[in-house]
């Protein structure tokens, strides 16, 4: 049987190697991280954003945020180039796409 100490002290030890920084990754693992967040946003802009026939490629943040991995996915919409930001969720693997292209954001104005 096990104690509550025992769960606790379990616990504390799993809370710190999650939150262990991101050196501690490999690059082997960094590397399938940004394969997946790759794939897994340009089939999303492909699917929401992207002229049929369209060829997306992905430009991915090393390591993105704690919480998503980022890419910005271009592709060509006649001769124009659009860009669009993608997020993608560590945990579930799932995109959220911006749907405005990154040519069309604002810098709001100051006060």
């Amino acid at each position: 049987m096990t104690s509550v100490k025992t769960h606790a002290a379990t616990a504390a030890i799993a809370a710190t190697l999650i939150a262990l920084p991101a050196a501690a990754s490999s690059p082997a693992a960094w590397q399938a991280f940004q394969r997946k967040t790759a794939t897994a946003c340009i089939a999303a802009v492909t699917r929401a954003a992207a002229p049929k026939g369209a060829k997306p490629t992905a430009t991915v943040s090393p390591t993105g945020t704690e919480r998503f991995g980022v890419a910005i996915v271009t592709f060509k919409r006649g001769t124009a180039t659009e860009r669009h930001l993608c997020l993608m969720d560590k945990q579930t693997g799932a995109t959220d796409i911006d749907p405005t292209p990154l040519a069309d954001f604002i810098t709001p104005p100051r006060k």
